[in-house]
């Protein structure tokens, strides 16, 4: 049984491609990199992740994501870590041919734990709201449910709605009926309402 000194708490800043391959393996694994990516960089610090996450991905991808997972001490043993520039710029180099042997020696599940862009509660509330429906409801119905639940926001559903899609977290589909178009939430926005999901037991326990 490993105890917390056996294992060692990394961070990885990653996009939405990436993450998706991530929680398709259960979120227990990375994914193998392409031939252009021979070093996988884990990072030491949350802080370093975040920037990453924040300032790089968002810009190439539109989302960025902060994910943190534990490995086997003695695993890492056996690489150097690497300090990329500041004091807490520190990384380890993995070898795209060792990446299975690092998810071998992951402990626990990859955990999603920040995401940028970030939105307000009451948005992480609307996107919930949405997925509820499954793409099925129109911004009528939509609003009601939100009026219901969390009362009025500052400005019609349909407005947030339209400011969300701008985000990449939902997406409208005129083409069927009902008022305002169809509306569903995409992988991006479903990431915000688990991570939402996660905060609210986490607040509960």
């Amino acid at each position: 049984m490993d105890t917390d000194a056996d294992v060692v708490t990394l961070w990885r800043p990653t996009g939405p491609e990436e993450l998706a391959l991530v929680e398709a393996s259960g979120w227990r694994e990375w994914p193998p990199r392409l031939p252009d990516q021979p070093i996988f960089y884990p990072v030491l610090n949350q802080e370093y992740a975040t920037r990453i996450a924040r300032d790089w991905n968002v810009k190439y991808s539109g989302h960025g994501y902060v994910t943190r997972f534990g490995v086997r001490r003695s695993f890492l043993d056996g690489y150097e870590v690497q300090q990329a520039g500041g004091r807490t710029i520190l990384e380890y180099w993995i070898p795209a041919e060792d990446l299975g042997a690092l998810n071998a020696s992951i402990v626990g599940l990859i955990e999603v734990v920040d995401q940028y862009p970030r939105i307000e509660d009451r948005q992480v509330e609307l996107l919930a709201v949405v997925a509820e429906g499954g793409g099925d409801r129109d911004a009528r119905r939509i609003d009601l449910s939100v009026s219901a639940r969390l009362g009025p926001g500052e400005g019609t559903v349909l407005s947030e709605l339209e400011g969300l899609a701008r985000l990449g977290l939902v997406t409208r589909d005129d083409s069927r009926g009902g008022p305002g178009g169809r509306w569903a939430v995409t992988d991006a926005g479903r990431m915000h309402v688990q991570q939402g999901a996660r905060a609210a037991r986490g607040a509960d326990g």
